[in-house]
C-alpha cells in the first residue's frame, strides 16, 4: 500500500499498526516452526482478528506463503 491510498493520516497510522502486528505474528509463527513447536495458528489468527477481518485473511495468506516457500517444513 502506498501512502496515497490513505488520505487521512489516522487511517495511515492504523494501517501501519496492523502491518506491524501482522509482521510480529508471522515472526512468532516462523519462530515456532523453526523450534518445531506447535505453531498455534488459531491463536495467531485470533490475535490478527483484533485488527479486523481483513487482517485475519492477510495472516492466513502470509502463513500460506511462508509454507509454500518451505514445503519440507522448517529446518
Amino acid at each position: 500500500m502506498s501512502p496515497l491510498d490513505y488520505p487521512d493520516p489516522a487511517e495511515r497510522l492504523a494501517a501501519d499498526e496492523t502491518d506491524r502486528a501482522l509482521a510480529q505474528l508471522l515472526g512468532d509463527y516462523v519462530t515456532r516452526r523453526a523450534h518445531r513447536t506447535t505453531p498455534e495458528v488459531l491463536d495467531l489468527l485470533t490475535a490478527a482478528g483484533e485488527h479486523g477481518h481483513q487482517a485475519i485473511s492477510q495472516m492466513r495468506d502470509l502463513i500460506a506463503f511462508y509454507e509454500a516457500l518451505h514445503p519440507g517444513g522448517a529446518s
